[in-house]
């Protein structure tokens, strides 16, 4: 009888335990991260040089409640050649849920007047989600990212995609 309650007790301890230490730390992890990913080419104004086309890819995933991020962006200027690779570090999700900016280190370049470790930003907006389905939109890269204004237009002119999709999870 006494073997009996000794499991009793044991298993009631680390059912105890189990709620009341596991339990935090379940609580401590988000509910949801949210990802976005896509690509494609768009048209964007370049000064006295008139519109470039820009090629670009990336794919970008929350790791924090904070905004903390991790991913890539990749930009090619096909009118100039320039290319920009960067190392995502921050999203911030604006509007419906359509509209994420995102914060980038450089970590390549060729051809930029960017450097190693600059920092980019750039607004990327999903209109799948729109009753009117319009084309998917970003910005140009920006180097106002400390901190950004994704509502400034001056910085972060949307510009519709002439081929792609942007995707917002």
């Amino acid at each position: 009888m006494n073997k009996i309650r000794v499991v009793i007790m044991l298993t009631l301890t680390v059912a105890f335990l189990a709620l009341f230490v596991a339990a935090p730390a379940v609580a401590k992890k988000p509910l949801h991260m949210a990802d976005a990913s896509g690509g494609g080419l768009f048209h964007a104004p370049s000064g006295s040089e008139g519109f470039n086309l820009f090629a670009f890819a990336f794919d970008a995933h929350q790791t924090g409640t904070s905004g903390e991020a991790a991913g890539h962006f990749l930009q090619n200027n096909l009118t100039t050649g320039t290319v920009l690779h960067l190392d995502v570090v921050h999203m911030e999700f604006m509007g419906k849920g359509n509209t994420v900016g995102l914060i980038g280190v450089v970590t390549k370049t060729v051809g930029s007047n960017a450097q190693i470790g600059d920092c980019r930003a750039v607004l990327l907006q999903d209109n799948v989600k729109n009753s009117e389905m319009q084309k998917d939109m970003r910005s140009k890269l920006s180097n106002k990212c400390d901190p950004p204004d994704f509502g400034n237009t001056d910085h972060f002119k949307l510009y519709d995609l002439d081929d792609g999709h942007i995707q917002i999870r």
